[in-house]
Formats: C-alpha cells, sequence, structure tokens
C-alpha cells in the first residue's frame, strides 16, 4: 500500500506514545486500552478484540519474546528492538492489543492493532514474523504509517494446483547504519510468505524473481556491495515458502537470472552477467539446480530461436553483437563448441575453524578494517567467493555483505 503524508500526520497528532502501553506487554493481553467505541457498538473492534483474545498462552509468550526481539536486515540486527522501535516511531490515539497466531514451519504471526480516530480508515495493524526457533524477527505485512510498503512489481505464475503470485516492496524506513532497501515475498493460495532483504546494486536495477516452471522454486538478484559503484550482484535460489535460501553465484559484476530451463528430466537456471558499460564483458552461467552445481560458464550471450535451440554471439571491443552460431541445450550442458569456455571454479567455499572473521568492506577489493568485522561461529559455512586476494584469502560474499576472509580460513569448493 501506498503511504499518506495526511495519515502520518494525523497519527502522529493523538499524543500518546504506544510505548507507553508496550512497557507491560501483559496489558495488552488481558486488558487492552478501551477504545472510545465500544465493542458492542462497533462491529470491527469487535472482531479485533475476538482476535486478540484468541491469543494463546504459548502466544503470548511469543508477543512478549518478539518484543525484546531485534529486527533482522541484510543479516543484521537493528541497534533497537522491536518495542524501542515502535517507542521511537509510532503514536497512536488508542491501542487496542496484540494478537499471534502459529504460521508454517514453526513461525509466528505477530500483529500489533491500534485506531487513529482522526482517520476515516480508523483501525489499522502492523504485521511481524517471528520464528522461535532461530529468534529472528522479520518485518512483514507492513501496514501502517512506520511500516507502509509500496509494490514496486508484482507478477503471477499459474500452475495446475495453485497459482503463485510474486512482489517487490519497498522497504519503508531507515535504521542507524542500515541501507533503505525492497524485500521480495510470495503469495501461495491465501498465505504470504517472506523470501529476502533486496539490497540495491548501485545505481543499476536488480532483474526480477522468476518462478520455476513447477511453482517450487524462485530465483532472484540482491546486491553484493562490491564492483564499480556498487553495481555487483548475486544469484540466489529458495523455494516459495522462503526456506533454504540458497546464493548460487555473487560477482562484482552485475549478474541476474534470465530464466528457467528444462533438458531431459533436469532442470537448470540460466544466468546472465555483465558490467553494465560495456558489453564486451558479457556472459552467461547455466546451473543444473538438482546436482547444484555449474555446468557452463561463457563469453557473450544466448537468444531464444525456439524451444531449445538458441543462437549464439558476443560483442567484440564492446561493438554490436557478432553472431558465432546456433546452440542447442546438448550443446550447453555438455559444454560443445562454438561456445567459448570461462572459469566456473571457484564460486563458493567453506569455512574451515570456528569463529571465522569476515572483515567488511564498503567496494570491490580486499582493503579492510581489521576493527570491521563479523563472526563466523560454525566451522563448515558455505560463503561465495567474488575474488582471489593479491596477499592471499578470499573476497567473499556472506548474507547480505561482502568481505575478505584470512588465507587458510576458507576452502573453495570443486
Amino acid at each position: 500500500m501506498n503511504c499518506e503524508p495526511s495519515r502520518l500526520q494525523n497519527i502522529k497528532r493523538g499524543g500518546a506514545v504506544l510505548a507507553a502501553a508496550l512497557v507491560v506487554a501483559s496489558a495488552f493481553y488481558d486488558r487492552p486500552t478501551l477504545a472510545v467505541a465500544r465493542a458492542q457498538d462497533d462491529p470491527r473492534l469487535a472482531s479485533i478484540k475476538e482476535r486478540i483474545s484468541k491469543t494463546t498462552p504459548r502466544g503470548r509468550r511469543i508477543i512478549e519474546k518478539a518484543l525484546g526481539t531485534k529486527l533482522e536486515i541484510f543479516g543484521r540486527l537493528t541497534p533497537q528492538s522491536l518495542n524501542e522501535l515502535i517507542q521511537t516511531q509510532l503514536t497512536s490515539d488508542n491501542n487496542i492489543g496484540w494478537e499471534a497466531s502459529p504460521k508454517m514451519f514453526g513461525r509466528w504471526r505477530i500483529v500489533l492493532h491500534y485506531q487513529n480516530l482522526n482517520h476515516i480508515q480508523r483501525y489499522f495493524e502492523a504485521e511481524w514474523e517471528y520464528n522461535p526457533k532461530t529468534a529472528r524477527l522479520l518485518v512483514f505485512e507492513p501496514n501502517n504509517p512506520m511500516f507502509c510498503s509500496t509494490t514496486l512489481y508484482a507478477k503471477s505464475y499459474r500452475f495446475k494446483t495453485r497459482t503463485v503470485e510474486v512482489a517487490v516492496q519497498a522497504m519503508p524506513f531507515s535504521m542507524p547504519g542500515l541501507p533503505g532497501s525492497k524485500w521480495l515475498s510470495t503469495v501461495v493460495g491465501r498465505h504470504k510468505y517472506f523470501i529476502d532483504y533486496l539490497r540495491p546494486n548501485g545505481a543499476s536495477t536488480l532483474p526480477n524473481g522468476i518462478v520455476d516452471g513447477t511453482g517450487a522454486y524462485i530465483a532472484y538478484a540482491s546486491g553484493t556491495g562490491c564492483g564499480y559503484e556498487g553495481e555487483g550482484t548475486a544469484t540466489l535460489i529458495s523455494d516459495i515458502y522462503g526456506r533454504g535460501k540458497n546464493p548460487i553465484l555473487a560477482s562484482c559484476l552485475e549478474t541476474g537470472p534470465e530464466k528457467f530451463l528444462d533438458y531431459k528430466g533436469r532442470r537448470y537456471l540460466l544466468i546472465v552477467e555483465g558490467n553494465g558499460g560495456s558489453n564486451e564483458d558479457n556472459a552467461f552461467w547455466l546451473y543444473d539446480t538438482s546436482a547444484k552445481r555449474f555446468v557452463i560458464h561463457a563469453k557473450g550471450e544466448i537468444t531464444d530461436i525456439r524451444k531449445g535451440v538458441f543462437s549464439y554471439g558476443w560483442h567484440p571491443d564492446g561493438d554490436e553483437l557478432k553472431p558465432v552460431g546456433t546452440v542447442t541445450m546438448k550443446n550447453l550442458v555438455h559444454r560443445e563448441k562454438p561456445l567459448k569456455l570461462l572459469p566456473t571454479y571457484p564460486t563458493q567455499g567453506l569455512t574451515q575453524r570456528k569463529d571465522t572473521r569476515l572483515f567488511l568492506t564498503d567496494q570491490e577489493g580486499c582493503d579492510h578494517d581489521e576493527e570491521k568485522y563479523e563472526v563466523i561461529s560454525k566451522a563448515g559455512t558455505k560463503l561465495s567467493i567474488l575474488g582471489e586476494c593479491p596477499k592471499g584469502g578470499y573476497e567473499v560474499y556472506y548474507r547480505g555483505n561482502s568481505g575478505t576472509v584470512r588465507k587458510g580460513d576458507l576452502k573453495p569448493i570443486k
């Protein structure tokens, strides 16, 4: 939905800071603040209070944990907890209460209900998603002045048994030290699922996410933060429910998913690559989604002629496309002529010890501040490799951030 300035102003005129009621969260559950209009005189208010009353004791405990949890953005935690964010950024005339309900895969839907007597809509709600197993709290289904959103892209995919909708929405707020951003979500049936936050890639435009032919997976792109003017991009795959997000290729060049291709019962993802300034470096990758490995990295680009058949060419010296020939899916999968092959290794590596330090960098290159790092606690954690450092070690991408790891801390996967 679009943010309405008048709505924000009206709500801020309300005077009563929401935080006053958040200090003791249980007050929302058992004794929510009464509205001016009594529930029996207002069906909508009665319906909201009925939803709140159905929150189970376990749901109330989940709400209390969520209030004290910091939001996760780009794999980083906001400086403030949810409670503190609401205290500093949202005011309301009248707080109604909280509800919590379980979702799939152990996640919980956390909703704050409130009203504004000066607005024609009157009743509002804000929603978050909380995973008690991982203590992850994500902004979800925003619907208030602090978390209102703008839909930037939406597309529906229709399959025999279901419809999958893909949407990109604008991040509606900024936090100290955290860039503004967008997020990707899907709607499957009647349920909406958070997929990932999308980091911008400089002044370039991220390619839109695409769903595979079975409606089971979505491929999408997010910025890595490296490259010329920050144009570097990572390509990731997730199931349509947001589980098992897997960065399959990270680069300081512009990359992104182009389409899914089927061949002999296997599914492949075509990824395109370029530097944004010259066509000379255009290239493409073909990723086997079943084997979870790249089968080819080739110079140039391919264009559909018909199903499984493509025209192939490249741009010598950045000039117009030079046609080279025709290739088929067989040629691509078996790396056959006339393809001009490029290296496919290394693209990923595994940390070799516990508490590996990822030194954060602001741009392409291996220079970093020894005081700015994240700790990757688990040995064997998979990182995407952006490049090798001249003095040893690797430039890598991990959970939305680019940085470097020291020599010996990462072993490339062949």
